[in-house]
């Protein structure tokens, strides 16, 4: 019941802002986004950034019609493959790294305080990256786009302290991984004996990551940890 009423809450509260209007600001990293404060912070206490996580309920809308494309429910339902509405999340974790937001979302969210409700529009020529429910494949691209993001809370990404494993795997820096690396990686930290099961794990790391079929893994696919403890990308590649 909690869970429902925070919901409603959040679609009234962004009815009732849409109808009045406010300040609107540019980002800071791109000016071709834009936002509007619904809502200020009363004690901002972090602000989302890089290295950091956000934990939020947000509604999508396509700008040109006002429809609802995603909203938090969805994420949960489609990529969490949560259905009993007793075992939903609220709020949802979204890192500020590592790939995972759509480029003009992250964009926008930067600088958001925790508690802090924020609309924010994202024109369609920055409505790329993103994976899983921020992939093409749930949102459609070529098309101006707006967020309803309440932020309940901003915490640090405990995975940007992890090695990044990309650039461990990547021996010859080429900017993708084989099977033969990942091979001799697991061969060379004796993690398994060489043999047939070396070659079934190394064809399912491969296979997992491998969205285009060249039988190997680049940066952008690889969904490990890749950046190094400062948050900084593998960008030497």
């Amino acid at each position: 019941m909690i869970k429902i009423l925070l919901g409603i809450s959040l679609f009234l509260s962004c009815v009732l802002w849409a109808a009045q209007g406010g300040e609107i600001n540019k980002a800071e990293d791109d000016p071709r986004v834009t936002y509007e404060v619904l809502k200020e912070s009363p004690r901002c206490k972090a602000k989302l950034k890089g290295g950091y996580q956000g934990h939020m309920d947000f509604i999508g809308r396509y700008q040109d019609t006002d429809e609802i494309f995603l909203n938090s429910t969805d994420y949960m339902k489609k990529v969490l493959n949560i259905d009993d509405e007793n075992d939903m999340v609220n709020p949802v974790n979204f890192p500020m790294d590592m790939d995972f937001l759509l480029e003009g979302l992250r964009i926008g969210l930067t600088g958001q305080c925790n508690h802090e409700h924020r609309r924010i529009w994202v024109p369609k020529e920055l409505v790329n990256g993103g994976r899983k429910v921020f992939s093409e494949e749930y949102i459609p691209r070529g098309r101006d786009l707006v967020f309803e993001v309440q932020m309940w809370n901003v915490v640090p990404n405990y995975m940007i302290g992890m090695p990044n494993m990309f650039k461990v795997y990547d021996t010859d820096k080429d900017g993708y991984l084989t099977k033969k690396e990942i091979g001799e990686y697991l061969v060379e930290t004796d993690q398994y004996p060489s043999g047939p099961l070396i070659t079934k794990l190394v064809n399912e790391f491969i296979s997992k990551d491998d969205k285009d079929g060249d039988k190997r893994v680049s940066f952008e696919e690889f969904t490990g940890p890749k950046f190094d403890t400062d948050g900084s990308r593998h960008d030497e590649l």
